[in-house]
């Protein structure tokens, strides 16, 4: 189908009768025409102020589609339909972390009483929360056992952890006063030095003012 048909009104006026190439619908808008009277060429139409007329009126010309303002309607409702859909989804919660059961509790009070030191506010030898889950066994986890612990015993902590950091304390102490020892004596040997320095240098002047001499010295 023809989109742009030249034609003429009642009063001779220039018209172009415009087709919708999507439906049968037609209009007349007034415009004018390039091929002047006489010229041979087939009568050709003014297409931009024809288009400026179907503007007016709500129709569209978009990659060489002419549509009325119905079929443009229907274009525009496709396209915004085509448009991926975004679907937001909340992430499942997670599920509540597991709590000991009362019998569970109780376990742990009684192994507690018997492997915490509350006099020196630490584990008995070398205890510790995972140990103590791990003796109960029964899906006991270490961090029931911390938290009993610190809510009724005291915090964390062993009798040869505090023996062994004692130790190396000792041990540290001992180093750098073994390292106080050497810098003292580096600085005596140094100062030394120096002395044997200043009698090497009066010997060489005394040496050189002999001469030959001093050979036999």
């Amino acid at each position: 189908m023809t989109q742009f048909v030249a034609d003429r009104d009642d009063r001779g006026n220039a018209t172009a009768r415009c087709n919708c190439d999507e439906c049968p619908e037609q209009i007349v808008v007034k415009t004018n025409y390039i091929t002047r009277v006489g010229d041979r060429r087939p009568i050709e139409i003014n297409k931009t102020k024809a288009l400026m007329r179907l503007q007016d009126v709500g129709w569209t010309y978009v990659k060489n589609v002419l549509r009325c303002p119905k079929c443009e309607a229907n274009r525009k409702e496709k396209t915004v339909s085509k448009e991926p859909t975004i679907v937001t989804v909340t992430p499942p919660a997670a599920p509540p972390l597991r709590q000991p059961t009362r019998e569970q509790k109780r376990l742990i009070v009684a192994a507690l009483d018997d492997a915490y030191d509350m006099t020196n506010l630490r584990y008995k030898g070398l205890e510790t929360d995972k140990g103590i889950a791990e003796m109960l066994g029964d899906g006991t986890m270490p961090g029931w056992v911390a938290a009993v612990r610190e809510d009724m015993f005291g915090p964390d902590g062993n009798e040869e952890m505090s023996d062994l950091a004692g130790e190396v304390k000792d041990w540290m102490n001992k180093v750098d006063m073994e390292l106080a020892a050497i810098k003292t004596a580096m600085l005596a040997i140094e100062q030394s030095r120096a002395e044997v320095k200043k009698y090497q240098d009066r010997l060489f002047k005394i040496a050189a003012a002999i001469g030959p001499k001093a050979e036999r010295v």
